[in-house]
């Protein structure tokens, strides 16, 4: 076993000119805020291609974008086309650390209409293909460092732990925990003033899964996540109180090439 590279800082090696697959497979299950507000199962199946681009300084760069996007609910498939998806996630390219903390990005200044967890347009790349910020340490079994990113104007905080470390990948522990307080409409949409707002839904979100990087590539071949978010709703009407649970399955996988393959 390389020693040097077992002990080596952790990095991104996303190279100019390279291209990498990805899927992702999104669900969700419990208080879904659409179609008026329902119980139910949601899922999501995207593709995502990715392309290293030339790096500026110290900084790499990529741009990402879906090519394929089918939403179901309760296993029906919603009338969405990927065109229409790509509006509200186009083509993006961000500059980050080698650590994988963003630094710039291109994603433009789109609300969503609905608050679910993880959905953030500008910090897609964050739960695709840049799932983890790393530390500064270098990495040996029962290493752990926190970080904190922010999805829809509130902060996640993040623990990582190696679980299990060799020559050629990482296996990560993590967790993730978030706490936020929205506004909402009659139609279950977020607003910013009180007077257009019907409740208010203070969220707790507590998630945790595994994470494989491919320390020869320097890229992760699997970001697999579960987290609960608990809400506490108030009508601001009368103040009457009610709760909803959703819970979020996440599972990014990179698609490994034949030349990966062949090498192995």
């Amino acid at each position: 076993m390389n020693t040097a590279l077992v002990a080596a800082v952790a990095a991104y090696g996303l190279l100019p000119g390279q291209t990498h697959q990805y899927t992702m497979f999104v669900q969700f299950d419990g208080f879904i805020p659409i179609l008026g507000g329902q119980e139910g199962k949601a899922r999501v199946e995207m593709d995502v291609l990715v392309q290293g681009l030339s790096p500026v300084e110290q900084r790499l760069r990529a741009s990402s974008e879906l090519t394929k996007a089918v939403i179901f609910f309760n296993d029906a498939k919603l009338p969405l086309e990927l065109e229409a998806v790509q509006g509200f996630f186009p083509k993006t390219t961000v500059e980050f650390e080698p650590t994988g903390k963003v630094t710039r990005t291109d994603a433009p200044d789109i609300s969503l209409p609905i608050k679910l967890p993880g959905l953030d347009v500008k910090r897609f790349p964050d739960i695709s293909y840049l799932p983890v910020q790393f530390g500064t340490g270098e990495w040996k079994v029962g290493a752990t460092w926190n970080f904190v990113r922010s999805f829809g104007g509130s902060d996640v905080t993040y623990t990582c732990t190696v679980n299990k470390l060799d020559d050629s990948t990482a296996t990560l522990d993590v967790q993730m925990k978030q706490t936020y307080t929205v506004l909402e409409s009659a139609s279950l949409e977020t607003v910013e003033k009180e007077e257009d707002a019907e409740r208010r839904v203070t969220t707790v979100l507590d998630g945790k899964g595994t994470a494989i990087f491919n320390r020869k590539v320097g890229l992760f071949d699997l970001f697999d996540v579960k987290a609960t978010a608990n809400s506490d709703v108030t009508t601001l009407e009368d103040n009457s109180k009610s709760k909803r649970t959703l819970t979020t399955q996440l599972n990014v996988k990179r698609v490994i090439p034949n030349s990966e393959k062949s090498s192995l």
